[in-house]
């Protein structure tokens, strides 16, 4: 979800199949794997660590922050093309 005002936001419809998926495959071939994960329809696999984030801001700090320990990157995320310069917050 990215934050337009107080009350409203644009979100979308990602089940999240396809990260878990993805996270899954990656187990099954010896990795280790962490999920950075907003709101998902599935569960995150067993043996995973999770992450939750709700924005895109959320996202690329929680990315950021994994990236010196990582060697490989794999992202199904779609974050959005454009998030408001500034959050207008009364109503």
């Amino acid at each position: 979800e990215e934050p337009l005002d107080s009350v409203r936001v644009i979100t979308n419809r990602s089940s999240g199949k396809m990260g878990v998926a993805l996270a899954e495959e990656a187990l099954a071939r010896g990795a280790q794997v962490t999920l950075l994960a907003g709101p998902m329809d599935v569960p995150p696999p067993e043996g995973v660590s999770v992450e939750r984030i709700g924005s895109a801001v959320e996202l690329a700090d929680a990315a950021e922050g994994l990236f010196a320990e990582c060697d490989v990157l794999v992202m199904a995320a779609k974050p959005p093309m454009a998030v408001p310069s500034t959050l207008n917050t009364a109503l």
